[in-house]
C-alpha cells in the first residue's frame, strides 16, 4: 500500500533509551538485531506486534516488553489518517 505520508516515530529515541541493553546481554557478550512489525492506529499509538526476525531471547525480552511505548505520527491515506503497519529492526551490538 502507497500511503501519502508515513507513520514517524516521535519518541524512537526514548524507546531505544527505555530498551537499553540488557546487562545479562552486555555480560554474555550477546550481539544480535530484533525486528519487528507494529501495528499503528490512526492516532499513532501502539496496536500489537510481531516479531519477523528474532535474536537471542535475552533481547527479544527487552524489545518485546518496550515495544508497546512506541508513539509515531500516523499514515496517512487519501487525506486521513489509517492504521498501518510499520517494521522496525533494532539492533544490539556492543562496543569493543
Amino acid at each position: 500500500m502507497n500511503l501519502e505520508k508515513e507513520p514517524q516515530a516521535v519518541n524512537m529515541d526514548d524507546l531505544k533509551k527505555m530498551i537499553g541493553y540488557p546487562p545479562m546481554a552486555k555480560e554474555a557478550g550477546i550481539e544480535g538485531k530484533v525486528v519487528v512489525r507494529v501495528l499503528i492506529d490512526k492516532y499513532g499509538h501502539y496496536v500489537k506486534h510481531i516479531t519477523l526476525k528474532e535474536a537471542h531471547p535475552i533481547l527479544n525480552n527487552a524489545v518485546a516488553s518496550k515495544i508497546d511505548q512506541l508513539r509515531m505520527t500516523p499514515g496517512i491515506q487519501g487525506g486521513r489518517p489509517i492504521k498501518v503497519w510499520v517494521t522496525l529492526p533494532f539492533d544490539f551490538k556492543l562496543l569493543n
